[in-house]
């Protein structure tokens, strides 16, 4: 029996109900890096509890939907993270101590973060496996070309008869969007043929 691939690393986000109204020409989305790379890299792919603090994506949609009025704003935070098993994401002081370390990272961009702070929910892949299956609460990574292939998922189409692949693991890759794409392009092979290319 051949081992399966590593579980990939799973992600930490933080959803943030605040008073107070966006500003204006606010970016939808801003990246605040780690301050030390090395540190983050071995805490994702090592073992051992997250004491670094993370790369974080500070998402601030100008959306009505997602807040109850003007004089507040919704913002989500995100990390990627070692999977659940490598670190235990159920323990309640590793999963509030990497929230803290992702909200200092986001207080830069935000500043008095905490004090319009109206609450927080924070979801680990612990979350992520016990909502979904995915082993570790793992999130496949987005195909990347070029490398010789060797970043490229698997293709839709096998050689059985009959069994054709959709999801993160499957091409076109990792990600909400991705992963629809996939079950399009299995749905077209079904439907289509093998000669199907999609919306040429």
């Amino acid at each position: 029996v051949r081992p399966g691939p590593p579980v990939p690393p799973g992600r930490c986000t933080v959803f943030l109900a605040l008073r107070g109204a966006r500003a204006a020409g606010a970016a939808h989305r801003t990246v605040v890096h780690a301050p030390d790379r090395s540190a983050e890299l071995a805490g994702i792919f090592g073992e051992g509890a997250p004491r670094y603090r993370p790369t974080v994506t500070v998402l601030r949609p100008d959306d009505p939907d997602v807040r109850p009025d003007e004089g507040h704003e919704a913002v989500t935070l995100t990390a990627t993270v070692a999977p659940h098993g490598r670190v235990d994401w159920a323990d309640e002081a590793t999963a509030a101590g990497f929230a803290e370390r992702m909200l200092d990272a986001a207080e830069g961009l935000l500043p008095g973060l905490r004090d319009r702070l109206l609450w927080h929910e924070v979801r680990t892949p612990a979350d992520t496996e016990r909502a979904t299956g995915a082993e570790g609460g793992g999130v496949p990574a987005p195909v990347l070309a070029g490398g010789g292939g060797a970043f490229l998922r698997t293709a839709n189409a096998t050689p059985l008869s009959g069994l054709y692949l959709a999801g993160g693991f499957a091409h076109p890759g990792g990600g909400l969007a991705h992963a629809g794409m996939s079950g399009t392009m299995a749905a077209g092979l079904i439907v289509s043929g093998a000669d199907w290319r999609g919306s040429q």
